[in-house]
């Protein structure tokens, strides 16, 4: 659902759990579809099919939590956001950024 960076790693949000990476946050954004994944803070990444709402204190998740939007990032994040739920309310099942 989302992942949030730590000291020595990163926790790791899920619908059933919260699991404890070694790894970076960084590492693990690298090695998920950019389509469905935003970086929307310097210690934050988000699944974009798990955010029900976006409001000005951030994107509220599926699993209750609301993760903060940077403040350089936020007009990034809100766009990111909107063509998301723009291609997801079309039908189309390739996300854009995949089509050749």
């Amino acid at each position: 659902v989302w992942a949030e960076g730590e000291r020595h790693g990163c926790l790791l949000h899920s619908s059933q759990s919260t699991l404890l990476s070694r790894e970076s946050l960084s590492s693990v954004a690298q090695r998920l579809p950019q389509e469905l994944f935003l970086r929307c803070h310097r210690s934050f990444l988000v699944n974009l099919c798990h955010i029900q709402r976006l409001e000005s204190d951030g994107f509220h998740m599926s699993d209750g939590a609301t993760i903060p939007l940077s403040r350089t990032g936020l007009s990034a994040a809100k766009r990111t956001y909107t063509q998301f739920c723009q291609w997801r309310d079309s039908g189309i099942s390739i996300p854009p950024s995949q089509k050749g």
